[in-house]
């Protein structure tokens, strides 16, 4: 079995073709990826290669760090649209629709 410094996995793909081929050294990506329904080709001891769709690659996206300003901003749009309002409101609307129900059962 490699060392986890050989355990490597490598992902290519371009804009022109449609596949992205994905050679990994790594058991846990080979069962992840099996899992997911990807078929391998084992190309020697503990080493596999596979096609995939190159949409199925998705590439991790920064998350958006606020400053306080901004942070203070949002909130204030959010209050303005009535963000706020519309979650009170779909509370309100179902401690309601929960009550007349309850008094409709309870005739009967």
């Amino acid at each position: 079995m490699p060392s986890k410094l050989e355990r490597e996995t490598i992902i290519n793909f371009n804009e022109h073709e449609e596949t992205a081929s994905i050679y990994t050294a790594s058991p846990t990506v080979y069962r992840r990826m099996v899992k997911r329904g990807y078929r391998a080709e084992t190309l020697d001891s503990g080493s596999w290669s596979f096609e995939i769709p190159r949409h199925d690659v998705k590439l991790p996206r920064m998350r958006r760090v606020l400053s306080l300003k901004q942070r203070a901003s949002l909130v204030e749009r959010g209050k303005l649209s009535g963000f706020g309002n519309r979650v009170r409101n779909t509370a309100k609307i179902a401690e309601q629709t929960e009550a007349n129900h309850g008094r409709a059962n309870s005739g009967k």
